[in-house]
């Protein structure tokens, strides 16, 4: 295994420093992406896709941490609530299976973050962000 430098999260906290740009965003996240459709191509969802998880080091971009990740293959793995909840989709809270989208939308949660440094339900408690999301 090689050592990386550090996650995602590190590179939006200092976005400014770093000058992060919506451009640089872009370079960032094109191979997140791509890795999430190779993953799902091959019958897999990642199901915790955020900025502590996307590892960076040696001019490269990697996702870590497959711990929750679901075989689509296997319907024993869809069952329950995994992942984080500031990233996860609103029907993963009302029951939803763990499909290619769940992924994509972590993704985008990953991108506001990078841009922002915030993630899509900052100020929240997680319990509060699964009431707010259940009722709407």
């Amino acid at each position: 295994m090689e050592l990386m430098e550090g996650t995602l999260k590190y590179i939006a906290d200092n976005r400014e420093f770093l000058n992060i740009d919506e451009r640089r965003a872009v370079a960032l996240m094109k191979p997140i992406l791509k890795f999430l459709a190779f993953m799902h191509d091959d019958g897999y969802v990642h199901a915790d896709i955020k900025p502590d998880n996307i590892l960076f080091g040696n001019n490269d971009i990697k996702v870590g941490d497959f711990g929750l990740a679901v075989d689509r293959r296997d319907k024993t793995s869809n069952i329950g609530i995994r992942g984080t909840v500031p990233y996860m989709p609103k029907e993963l809270f009302c029951g939803g299976e763990y499909r290619a989208s769940v992924d994509i939308y972590e993704a985008a949660g990953v991108w506001k973050y990078l841009l922002t440094g915030s993630h899509p339900w900052a100020g929240y408690e997680a319990h509060a962000v699964m009431f707010k999301v259940r009722r709407e």
